[in-house]
């Protein structure tokens, strides 16, 4: 037994070596980004966009907190004890779709 494990370490060990003496890409070869200050608005603005999206009261009503799905204007829990399910998609048989 003691044989078999030595075995397996020192295969484990001589594939961790083969792995760290091949040929990784040089550091060198990496090219850096340079922004202009006229260029930072745009990603400003288009997470704005995406947060206008994000936090949009039909979104914010379905992806609550709480996990507990709102809806109406006012935000109100959902009728009949809805809740979320797995993987926040809802229960099987009722989806939004559903309604």
């Amino acid at each position: 037994m003691n044989v078999k494990i030595a075995l397996i370490f020192s295969l484990l060990l001589f594939a961790g070596l083969i792995v760290g003496f091949t040929d990784s890409v040089a550091t060198s070869e990496y090219t850096a980004v340079v922004y202009n200050q006229s260029d930072s608005p745009l990603p400003n603005r288009n997470f704005d966009k995406m947060m206008d999206v994000l936090t949009h009261q039909r979104c914010m009503n379905c992806h609550p907190n709480d996990n507990i799905p709102k809806q109406g204007d006012e935000s109100h829990p959902h009728n009949f004890g809805v809740a979320g399910g797995e993987n926040d998609h809802g229960f099987q048989a009722i989806k939004c779709t559903t309604c």
